[in-house]
């Protein structure tokens, strides 16, 4: 699985840390155009982008406004939803055929506080989250 080898490349991880992912991950495939996550609901994955591209968008009006891409080997979520425990704001596209690993947040928790060296790769994933945002930020303002 890529997940594991991608978060092995950022932190040590355990025999015992490995096996509690395998137990936890799903891996789930997406048609071209299949939604992942619709608006209204509550995003209780991560996700990690095994195979193809997924976006983020929302309706103003009936307009449709792309939010952000991931790809291959990339993390991805309605992190609003995610942390916040709101209902999404977003949806979430499958804009290729996709393999998507995905672990809940819950055991996501679980993992950090079983396996604090963890902690690291979230905060990797979240650093990375945070300037792809203020990216799109300053784009928007300049």
């Amino acid at each position: 699985m890529h997940l594991i080898k991608e978060i092995s490349h950022l932190t040590h991880l355990s025999k015992e840390a490995e096996v509690f992912l395998r137990e936890t991950i799903q891996t789930l495939k997406f048609k071209k155009g299949e939604e992942i996550l619709g608006f209204d609901k509550n995003c209780n994955y991560l996700y990690f982008i095994e195979k193809g591209i997924i976006r983020g968008y929302y309706f103003l009006d009936t307009k449709e406004i792309t939010n952000w891409f991931a790809q291959e080997n990339e993390f991805a979520t309605c992190f609003y939803s995610f942390i916040a425990k709101k209902l999404s704001v977003e949806y979430i596209e499958a804009l290729e055929n996709c393999e998507i690993t995905q672990i809940s947040y819950y055991a996501l928790e679980t993992l950090y506080a079983r396996f604090p060296e963890t902690e690291r790769v979230g905060r990797i994933i979240t650093e990375t989250y945070y300037l792809k945002l203020e990216e799109r930020l300053l784009n928007i303002q300049f």
